[in-house]
């Protein structure tokens, strides 16, 4: 949501928004310790680790090798999988929509993961009662290259289907397995390099860099993530503060049980000038997890303090 939101504003801000990381000269930066409440770690950050190694064969993602076969029948509506095709925005997996029903439709994906990394899909497709669409889901090469996968192998998707008039779900379909490329031998591996700030309930979460020059908002803290706890959650922080004072960053992250994810906690460039921050020395926070699904509270995490 933060990836798409920030395409939308992008026109609008880019010529009022000034980026705190050149008012602050800084560059990006490791954590070098962390400290919570009960314990504390010093435990220096490893250099960055390359996530496929040189000798995984390079192969062009934007023409995978993918059987035309139907993903979702269900009240009516059918979608098929039936080809794909390398676009400047990304590889696209063409659909055909079938709607069968006697309302006009809106279909999207949700929760989609590739090769166990969540991934973010642009689709969204109005299909009127009675008739047929061929669009497409976009998978963003900018996701492909920020995460280093270069084999689609394994994917996961979930289509979330509306009344297009009302807006009312009609349904939201199970997690569907596709898998890609049949026959390449392709193992992802990922950079889990950073402090461990947290490890706990089957939750693991690496910091691994703040960057206050690229961010599109002001600073980026940048997370890998890891959900083996056996239930879909969303984590979010609270209580976050930088050199002492408090801020609203911008963070909710998705992530699907067995799947990993890199994301960031994005701080906005007026709270850091306001309150004279020219470097991010040390951030406090602490981490809200919930079922993604239920809202019930999984837990809250005590204050943990990173240091740069």
């Amino acid at each position: 949501m933060k990836k798409l939101l920030t395409l939308t504003l992008a026109l609008v801000l880019v010529l009022s928004l000034t980026a705190c990381g050149s008012e602050m000269g800084g560059t990006a930066k490791t954590p070098i310790s962390v400290e919570t409440d009960s314990q504390t770690s010093n435990e220096e950050s490893s250099p960055p680790e390359t996530q496929n190694s040189a000798e995984t064969p390079t192969i062009n993602t934007a023409e995978p090798s993918v059987s035309e076969q139907i993903l979702v029948e269900q009240d009516g509506i059918r979608i098929t999988l039936t080809g794909a095709e390398d676009t400047w925005l990304g590889l696209e997996w063409k659909l055909l929509v079938e709607n069968n029903s006697d309302k006009s439709v809106t279909v999207q994906t949700r929760d989609v993961t590739v090769n166990g990394l969540m991934v973010d899909t642009m689709c969204s497709i109005d299909v009127a009662a009675g008739k047929k669409a061929n669009d497409a889901v976009t998978f963003m090469s900018s996701d492909f290259e920020a995460l280093n996968i270069s084999v689609m192998k394994d994917v996961t998707i979930k289509f979330h289907v509306f009344d297009s008039d009302t807006w009312d779900t009609i349904f939201d379909s199970e997690s569907i397995s596709v898998s890609v490329n049949e026959g390449i031998e392709y193992t992802q591996t990922y950079d889990d390099s950073g402090i461990e700030v947290l490890n706990q309930n089957g939750f693991r979460i690496v910091a691994k860099r703040i960057d206050d020059v690229e961010s599109f908002w002001g600073a980026d803290l940048y997370l890998y993530i890891e959900n083996n706890s056996g239930i879909d959650a969303t984590i979010q922080v609270r209580e976050v503060s930088i050199n002492g004072f408090m801020v609203s960053p911008i963070f909710s992250s998705d992530i699907l049980n067995s799947a990993k994810a890199f994301d960031e906690i994005s701080f906005l460039s007026d709270e850091l000038e306001s309150n004279n921050i020219t470097s991010i020395d040390t951030v406090e926070l602490s981490f809200h997890i919930f079922d993604k699904e239920a809202w019930d509270t999984i837990m809250d995490t005590e204050a943990i303090t990173i240091n740069f």
